[in-house]
């Protein structure tokens, strides 16, 4: 392992090594440099159940599964008494202050990435459907078609994560464009009247239908064709149909209900398709546990922990009584990573998990910010 390349990445941050000895982390001595003030601008009640969710996580792994941290390997043991620490710390700090105080008493904060991480949020949409075609609802989610395999090469870096076989030879899936012409029919799940509505959903991992009896489903990822994820807001941004700043989520939803004939095509840009099954509860995260607004984010889990908890700091939009954006207001708290994302790639993304809803998906659609993210765990004895 390149030790002083390493150093350098986490910013002279405390080094976790992956060995273990007796079953406990080996860790270097801490830095004479103070870390981030560790303040939390949110209530921390729903903060209790989601360390929780993320303890039943770690049970659930093999004691000798390490998790990464880039080049280096957390050991789950090592991040459960950091997350029963946080619990501890927060039984015990009714105030802010106290808070603050006892996470830089307790806690290494380390950084996830450089001098800055692009921070975007994400929601459970709650979309009317049918579970068959009636107009206007004509635009399907599929369920994971019985063909779709894993790459039988991993490591070959031009084999995509999914395919299937025709006769012997592994090839890639349908495409989101052969998907939509109907390459899969039978294997619709719910129709939407939105083809936006259904991209949208297929981003975001998880939502909710509301058939036509008034009852309310969950729905949630099961699988994806394996193809790369393209940002279709990238495209339009690239074809100068909009500006950088006009590329959120309800600027490009305006821009497509604008331009019809245009859609379906952009739409196709992104070649991946995500496929859906019915859950028993939502919105879960890739951890197989329950999203926690303001407090799961989706990470990159070549570079941070699974279930580890960490802090953000970034800027989060202010929505005015219309939930037009009247500006953006400074964001610091505790968040968990509960879950993973095709667009979330790298050490320096984070995706924070905002909620369900129609107000859910305004401000989250416009979050896309300069931030940083730290992994907190326990200090070390000396």
């Amino acid at each position: 392992m390149a030790v002083m390349g390493l150093q350098q990445r986490l910013g002279g941050g405390r080094l976790i090594v992956g060995l273990a000895l007796a079953g406990a982390l080996l860790l270097a001595p801490p830095p004479a440099a103070a870390g981030p003030a560790l303040a939390d601008d949110a209530d921390p009640g729903p903060l209790v159940p989601a360390i929780h969710r993320s303890l039943s996580y770690l049970a659930r792994l093999p004691p000798d599964r390490f998790l990464a941290f880039g080049d280096v390997w957390v050991a789950p043991s090592w991040l459960t008494e950091t997350l029963l620490t946080l619990l501890a710390v927060l039984r015990l700090s009714p105030t802010p202050q106290d808070l603050a105080m006892r996470l830089a008493e307790n806690f290494d904060a380390l950084p996830a990435a450089g001098e800055s991480a692009l921070v975007t949020a994400y929601f459970e949409p709650v979309y009317e459907g049918r579970l068959a075609p009636d107009a206007p609802f004509l635009h399907p989610l599929h369920r994971r078609p019985p063909d779709l395999v894993p790459c039988p090469q991993p490591a070959d870096a031009s084999c995509l994560r999914f395919g299937r076989y025709q006769g012997d030879r592994f090839v890639p899936h349908f495409s989101r464009a052969e998907i939509t012409a109907g390459a899969l029919a039978s294997r619709e799940l719910v129709y939407l009247a939105d083809p936006v509505d259904a991209f949208v959903l297929a981003i975001q991992g998880s939502g909710r239908i509301r058939l036509a009896d008034g009852s309310v489903r969950p729905v949630h990822y099961q699988a994806t064709n394996g193809h790369p994820y393209r940002s279709i807001g990238r495209v339009l941004i690239e074809r100068g149909l909009l500006s950088r700043e006009e590329a959120t989520l309800p600027g490009i939803r305006r821009f497509l209900a604008a331009h019809p004939d245009q859609c379906a095509g952009i739409l196709n840009e992104n070649p991946s398709y995500v496929f859906f099954d019915w859950a028993a509860d939502g919105p879960a995260g890739s951890l197989g546990e329950i999203l926690t607004p303001g407090r799961s984010v989706a990470t990159d889990a070549r570079f941070f922990p699974r279930g580890a908890p960490g802090w953000l700091a970034t800027s989060q939009p202010l929505l005015d009584e219309r939930g037009q954006l009247a500006g953006f207001v400074p964001l610091a708290r505790l968040v968990l990573s509960q879950d993973t994302g095709g667009a979330i790639q790298g050490p320096g993304r984070v995706d924070l998990f905002w909620g369900s809803g129609a107000d859910a998906e305004a401000a989250a659609g416009l979050m896309r910010q300069p931030g940083t993210l730290f992994l907190l765990l326990k200090k070390g004895r000396d």
